[in-house]
């Protein structure tokens, strides 16, 4: 094709005839894209003149090199107007058709008559039935059918949506991968990420198919009495099998959002109820149906949501967004209060949400830092406790197991030191620094965790994977864990341990040693890994960012229960409080409510997958009633989108009102 393009027509040489220099490969025969003019004096030199007058700029032609000269065996189509800037040759193996209903059959799938056709004809052998050629143009694709055992040809087009484009990137070259499925009776084109579907005998458009993330890069199909599958793998690293004999079935489409989910809050008491922070906004969603039900954002031209908190009843929302600290009543879907709080480090609620914590920068400079912490009085917002105090770097204050101690890490005389505040009584109770001997000249604190047991026990992390735990009252170093991530368990006697070079490990916390190994030590390189307990501290989550899967084992015998590999990077997740439903957001936005199901720990998770919407089915055949879950009766999140179109209205009427005054 390419010594095609270098083809000089020549005056003394007939219309089908030019003239070449010698080809660069074996090359006698083959197809070939040529452009058609009016005049050639123009100074195309690579033009032909219009046969007729029906003609349009471009065509297709058959050609065959004799002694450096390319001869036109045919004229495909004269018809093109924009050049076919690929094509492409399908050949399919030879076939004997033994009867003669199959030759009927096959002249019936494709859709053309066959006249005249002898019995001895129809019982020869087809040396090359059903071959293709393809040529990609702008606005579609152009198929030729060449069929020797039938004695025709047949020419067809197919066109994509209006919106779509076959964009070259350079010439002889297209980014659509291509195939033909079902038997030749399906042609289907991988552009960019979506998959287009025709019915090669109606040429109509069947379907448009959302099939990958990343851009399609090639297309298998595999058509036999068993199997009618299509392959295709695309640049976002996944192969996806279809079943051809169900993908024109109707497909549901799944809410997302358009930002990284930075955050998931699921409400205590109300565990179908879900907020989900992204740097935007805050979404709202059901969780148990999987709806999305709302977003709210203050300023919809240029918010920043950088912290939120959710209620346990889930009916107070408390963001941080655009400098502005806003109190959000999810029955409403409006800001019942706002206070200025510029550069907020933390929020946090205090003893049983009575209080809000506060962390501000109050002065962030490379030479000096300036932390302050509010205690304000929920819901009046009335300053209740201020103290302002010098840090080496801004950290999160810890709240110990009371619900009214907090933990800060000070700088006092140039050191890391541990003060603690009775937040309710504005007691300042211990300080100290953190040393394990007093020959000790520093200790870099990189973070304070409580004990989910002692509200006098707390664990100071000096590294990322050592940890020294501490008795606040007395001022004592109870015990050293060399290998620890700082990932406790609910019950305070486990721990993990999850080095970024591979392996996970359970400890105990008691001595430090390892109790269980869950992933023994594997070379596999640096990653970032995620791992965290169930909040009934019955299994382990692991999310490994190379293998991009997210691990669950059972902490009773260290076993593997499953392994799920989400569609896109994991970006966060949450537990509800029952340790069953996994709540994971994607990088892409989406949000995916997954059941662990480990029947020796959950006797009823078979009742509780049949209630997923995606498991009509199972509930029918264990007959047990769809539909029926456990929700608060005077906040129902089915009524939230009433509450959401009401309100739709509201602020349009406002806002008209507004623009004609």
């Amino acid at each position: 094709q390419e010594t095609a393009k270098e083809a000089v027509p020549t005056s003394t040489a007939p219309d089908s005839t030019m003239t070449a220099p010698p080809p660069k490969g074996n090359c006698s025969e083959g197809f070939m894209c040529v452009e058609y003019t009016d005049d050639l004096a123009v100074g195309n030199a690579h033009a032909q003149f219009k046969p007729n007058d029906d003609c349009g700029n471009y065509g297709i032609v058959r050609f065959r090199l004799v002694e450096n000269e390319f001869r036109i065996e045919e004229t495909i189509t004269t018809k093109l107007e924009d050049r076919a800037n690929a094509m492409y040759v399908f050949r399919k193996q030879p076939k004997r058709l033994r009867r003669p209903s199959e030759l009927r059959r096959a002249s019936e799938l494709l859709g053309i008559s066959v006249p005249g056709m002898s019995s001895s004809r129809r019982n020869s052998e087809v040396a090359s039935a059903f071959d293709w050629l393809v040529a990609v143009t702008i606005d579609g694709f152009v198929l030729y059918r060449n069929l020797v055992s039938l004695g025709t040809s047949q020419l067809l087009t197919l066109k994509l949506p209006t919106n779509v484009r076959n964009v070259p990137i350079r010439p002889m070259h297209s980014t659509s991968a291509l195939s033909f499925a079902s038997n030749e009776t399906i042609f289907v084109a991988g552009t960019r990420r979506h998959l287009y579907l025709w019915n090669i005998a109606s040429e109509q458009l069947l379907r448009a198919v959302d099939a990958h993330f990343g851009r399609i890069l090639n297309l298998l199909s595999i058509s036999n009495p068993h199997q009618n599958l299509l392959i295709s793998s695309s640049i976002d690293h996944s192969i996806k099998i279809w079943n051809m004999e169900n993908i024109f079935e109707k497909s549901y489409s799944i809410s997302t959002m358009d930002q990284p989910i930075e955050r998931i809050l699921i409400a205590k008491n109300n565990p179908s109820l879900a907020v989900v922070q992204t740097r935007k906004y805050l979404g709202i969603w059901d969780i148990r149906a999987h709806r999305f039900i709302t977003t709210l954002v203050a300023n919809v031209h240029g918010a920043v949501v950088t912290d939120c908190l959710l209620a346990a009843d889930g009916r107070t929302i408390i963001a941080v967004e655009s400098d502005t600290l806003l109190v959000w009543e999810l029955r409403t879907q409006s800001v019942v209060h706002s206070l200025p709080a510029p550069s907020v480090h933390q929020i946090v609620f205090l003893y049983r949400e009575h209080y809000l914590g506060v962390v501000y920068k109050q002065v962030d400079t490379p030479e000096h830092k300036m932390a302050r912490f509010a205690v304000y009085a929920l819901p009046s917002f009335e300053t209740h406790f201020s103290y302002e105090y010098p840090c080496r770097m801004f950290r999160d204050a810890t709240l110990m197991k009371d619900g009214r101690t907090v933990c800060l890490v000070v700088l006092f005389k140039g050191h890391d030191s541990l003060q603690t505040i009775d937040v309710v009584e504005k007691v300042f109770k211990h300080k100290f620094r953190p040393r394990q001997v007093k020959k000790q000249k520093d200790v870099i604190v990189h973070r304070v965790i409580g004990s989910p047991t002692n509200s006098n026990h707390i664990i100071v992390m000096d590294g990322d994977a050592r940890g020294c735990v501490w008795d606040m009252k007395n001022r004592k170093l109870l015990r050293v864990l060399p290998n620890f991530n700082g990932i406790v368990s609910s019950d305070g006697k486990l721990g993990l341990y999850a080095p970024t070079k591979g392996g996970l490990y359970i400890i105990d916390m008691k001595s430090g040693s390892t109790l269980r190994t869950l992933i023994g030590a594997v070379a596999e390189g640096v990653n970032d890994v995620i791992t965290a307990f169930t909040p009934n501290s019955l299994h382990v989550l692991y999310y490994h960012n190379g293998h991009k899967t997210l691990r669950c084992y059972r902490v009773s015998d260290g076993s593997l229960v499953g392994t799920f590999r989400p569609h896109a990077q994991l970006t966060c997740w949450t537990v509800d409080a029952s340790g069953s439903t996994i709540v994971i957001g994607g990088q892409d936005g989406s949000l995916l409510s997954t059941v662990l199901y480990d029947d020796l720990i959950y006797e009823e998770v078979k009742l509780k997958l049949a209630q997923l919407p995606s498991r009509k089915h199972l509930a029918d055949y264990l007959h047990v009633p769809y539909g029926t879950s456990q929700m608060d009766e005077i906040f129902d999140v089915r009524n939230l989108g009433a509450v959401t179109a009401a309100v739709t209205r509201f602020k349009s009427l406002i806002g008209g009102g507004a623009n004609s005054k």
